[in-house]
């Protein structure tokens, strides 16, 4: 996976794709730092003969997440107050981080959370917008995005990589969630 590929801390790991699964407003300076490395990144997929390409946006990724640790920190030292239902989106959250790999069943965190498939995407959508369905979707897809973007891997590995049955079923799970292939958006990245 790219970002065990990393080698972050695992500190750092569970500080960001597991226990900060809250939405922050970030400043304009913290959002200039963000766009920054990914236009870099950007720039970067247009060279696709640089031989160093992928070495040098793991390191601008690994610089990327050691600066959101920093201000996830800062963040995290402010008390929280979270209701109950707030908690449940949480930890509904961090389960998807943890086991979206493997299970895209909504039952499978309903069960986890010991509530209902209908109240957990009931209770999310009042929360965040967006159903139990939609933030699994969502982490499936931004994870074969990034694989399709920063990676060599082919369909046929990010698709082994994501459980999928076979490369048809997941190129039509993408194709349902992000409107083109996992081939036709990887093409579409060198293009730009």
């Amino acid at each position: 996976d790219f970002t065990d590929s990393l080698n972050l801390p695992v500190s750092l790991q569970e500080r960001l794709f597991i226990k900060n699964t809250q939405f922050y407003s970030v400043t304009e300076e913290v959002l200039d730092v963000l766009s920054s490395v990914y236009r870099q990144v950007s720039s970067l997929m247009k060279q696709p003969d640089n031989p160093y390409r992928e070495e040098i946006i793991r390191h601008l990724f690994s610089a990327h997440y050691y600066g959101l640790g920093y201000y996830m920190h800062g963040l995290q030292s402010q008390p929280s107050t979270l209701t109950l239902q707030q908690e449940k989106c949480e930890m509904f959250i961090s389960l998807v981080v943890e086991n979206f790999k493997i299970h895209r069943n909504i039952g499978f965190y309903a069960d986890k959370l010991c509530v209902t498939s209908k109240y957990l995407s009931t209770m999310l959508k009042q929360e965040t917008g967006m159903t139990a369905l939609d933030w699994i979707e969502r982490h499936v897809v931004l994870y074969a995005k990034s694989c399709l973007s920063s990676t060599s891997m082919t369909i046929q590995e990010i698709s082994d990589e994501l459980d999928f049955p076979s490369q048809s079923v997941f190129g039509k799970y993408f194709k349902r969630v992000e409107g083109m292939s996992p081939k036709a958006y990887r093409q579409s990245l060198l293009k730009d």
